[in-house]
C-alpha cells in the first residue's frame, strides 16, 4: 500500500495494515483552483475578534471534535468559531445543541450554508485559523485553506485518517500546527491569537509556499510511485520476502 511518509511516517502505522507499505516522499498532488479570489488581509487586525473556522464537512464534526473546540474557545473568550456547508436545518440544530451542552452560546457561532466554489474560498478571507476535524481530517478543505492563506491546525492522531492534517501540513513545513495531545492544540490555537502579526505575515505567504511545494508537482508523485514500482519487481524477481520500502526525495 502507497501512503505519504508525512502522514504515515515509517514504523508509525504498520501495524494497522496486512500489506507492507511503500512511503513516499511526494504524494500528494492538489490542483489549485484558477478562479480563487485573492488572499485577504488577516481578519482579526481590524474586526476586533479572532476567527476560528471549519469548512469540512457537518458530518465530519464529532461529539468529541465539539468539545476540543469548546476548550479553544472559552480559552480564548473574545473568540468566534465560523462553521461552513450547514445548509440543514436540523444540521444547524444539532451543532447549537452540542455546542451549548459544552458551554459555548449561539453568539459565538457563525453558521454558514454551504457556497459555489468561488464563494466558498472567499470565506476564507473571514477567517483567521481552520481548526481540524477528528477522528476524519480535512484532505481538499485544508489545500483550499493553504492556498486562501488559512492554515489548519489540526490533531495528530494514530490513524491514516486523522493524520491526513498533519500531512498536509507537514508539506509546507507547517509542522508547528500538527498538536499531538488536545491540550497541546488548545495551548497552540492560544499561542495563534497571541501572535497576530506572525498570522498574519505568514498568511501572506502561504499561496507562494505552496505553489513552489514538490507536492503539487504530478511528475514527481509519478516518478516516485514507478521508481516504487521499480524496486517491488526487482525484489521480486530476486525471491526477496515482502519488506516496507521507504523512499528518499528526489530531484525530478
Amino acid at each position: 500500500r502507497f501512503v505519504y511518509t508525512l502522514t504515515a511516517p515509517p514504523g508509525r502505522l504498520d501495524e494497522q495494515f496486512t500489506e507492507k507499505l511503500v512511503h513516499l516522499p511526494y504524494a500528494m498532488s492538489f490542483k489549485t483552483d484558477p478562479d480563487a479570489p485573492d488572499v485577504g488581509p488577516l481578519p482579526a487586525l481590524t474586526r476586533g475578534h479572532f476567527t476560528f473556522g471549519s469548512l469540512n464537512r457537518p458530518n465530519k464534526i464529532s461529539a468529541d471534535c465539539i468539545a476540543l473546540w469548546a476548550r479553544v474557545l472559552k480559552a480564548v473568550p473574545d473568540a468566534r468559531l465560523l462553521v461552513g456547508a450547514v445548509s440543514e436545518a436540523a444540521t444547524a440544530e444539532r451543532l447549537l445543541a452540542q455546542f451549548a451542552a459544552a458551554g459555548i452560546g449561539p453568539e459565538r457561532l457563525d453558521l454558514r450554508p454551504r457556497l459555489p466554489t468561488r464563494d466558498y474560498l472567499a470565506l476564507h478571507n473571514e477567517i483567521d485559523l481552520l481548526l481540524d476535524t477528528f477522528p476524519y481530517a480535512g484532505g481538499t478543505t485544508s489545500n483550499h485553506a493553504l492556498w486562501m492563506g488559512v492554515p489548519t491546525l489540526t490533531l495528530a492522531g494514530s490513524t491514516l485518517a486523522q493524520r491526513l492534517g498533519a500531512g498536509i501540513m507537514g508539506k509546507v513545513g507547517l509542522s508547528d500546527w500538527v498538536a499531538e495531545s488536545e491540550d497541546e492544540f488548545v495551548a497552540r490555537a492560544q499561542g495563534a491569537v497571541a501572535d497576530l502579526p506572525a498570522l498574519a505575515s505568514l498568511r501572506q505567504s502561504l499561496r507562494e509556499r505552496l505553489m513552489h511545494s514538490p507536492n503539487l508537482s504530478t511528475a514527481k508523485v509519478a516518478d516516485s510511485v514507478a521508481l516504487a514500482f521499480r524496486i517491488m519487481w526487482q525484489r521480486w524477481c530476486a525471491g526477496e520476502a515482502p519488506q516496507p520500502i521507504i523512499l528518499p526525495r528526489f530531484e525530478a
